[in-house]
């Protein structure tokens, strides 16, 4: 399993996860984080070892890891555009406004951003052509 470097403050030896085999779940402990990345995926390859369970060599888990709570909203990461500057486009009224956000946790297709509120309406289409105060037509 590989750790991101931004992760490597929140993961360290010692930390408590849950791992899930195919709906099968078991507590583990992470025991080893490598100390170079692996130079394909840019992540830190960790070991994480499992208390009470055991599983057949090579099978594919889902690991997480409680490193506490953190505020933001999942959208997909196709919205995202960036400039030297993460942002989306938020839809207010028939207008699309360019929003800065600060891009957190990834999970399969979706990314937790700061700076997008519960409730906004998000361009997830067409971004690439527009641009601060452009006019949208929203479709549904």
């Amino acid at each position: 399993m590989g750790i991101a470097q931004r992760d490597l403050k929140k993961i360290k030896i010692g930390t408590e996860a849950v791992i899930d085999v195919e709906g099968e779940k078991a507590n583990g402990v992470v025991t080893n984080i490598a100390e170079a990345p692996d130079e394909t995926t840019r992540t830190y390859n960790a070991e994480v070892t499992i208390k009470d369970k055991n599983f057949r060599l090579g099978s594919i888990a889902k690991v997480v890891f409680d490193i506490g709570k953190e505020r933001g909203i999942w959208i997909p990461i196709s919205a995202i555009m960036s400039d030297g500057e993460d942002y989306v486009y938020i839809v207010q009224g028939d207008r699309a406004f360019k929003r800065i956000v600060e891009l957190g946790e990834i999970y399969e297709d979706k990314i937790m951003v700061k700076g997008v509120k519960s409730g906004e309406l998000l361009v997830v289409s067409g971004m690439k052509n527009l641009i601060d105060g452009s006019k949208v037509n929203i479709q549904e």
